[in-house]
């Protein structure tokens, strides 16, 4: 279709052609026609719900780092037959989980300031599924190869 067919068409239809975007979305805004969703300004309320959502995760994370000891002194024996680029990717974001907090936890107070709330929460729940999921897919493909195993 050419140009002039376009613009035709609109002209057909009551389309003003010669209106640019901007003062068109300036004649919608001004009749209460804009379709343009409003940004989310969250109330105080939901700002203190949001803020100690994330204080309460901190402290289960912190919490966790007990729990983390002991079970990064048990993944660190998964070294005992010697090195192994498997190994080392199922025990590596174990290791690393207090470097997922470090790093989440540094990045969250910035997202919180510019009101990214969602975004905040996200990374908030991030180091303990970057650390973990690692481990439980490897557990879930060793029993669904298993399974599909004992089916032929």
């Amino acid at each position: 279709m050419s140009t002039g067919t376009i613009d035709s068409m609109q002209h057909a239809h009551g389309v003003d052609v010669s209106m640019s975007r901007d003062s068109h979305n300036e004649q919608r805004q001004q009749a209460g026609t804009t379709t343009d969703p409003e940004p989310y300004v969250p109330t105080k309320r939901d700002e203190k719900i949001i803020i100690a959502t994330l204080i309460g995760l901190l402290v289960y994370e912190l919490l966790g780092l007990f729990g983390w000891l002991h079970i990064a002194g048990l993944a660190g024996m998964a070294f005992d037959t010697g090195f192994s680029w498997g190994v080392a990717l199922l025990v590596g974001p174990i290791f690393l989980y207090p470097v997922f907090i470090l790093v989440c936890w540094l990045i969250v107070p910035i997202l919180v300031v510019r009101n990214r709330h969602w975004g905040a929460v996200t990374l908030a729940i991030a180091p303990p599924v970057l650390a973990f999921a690692p481990m439980v897919l490897n557990i879930l493909s060793h029993r669904f190869v298993s399974w599909v195993g004992a089916l032929f």
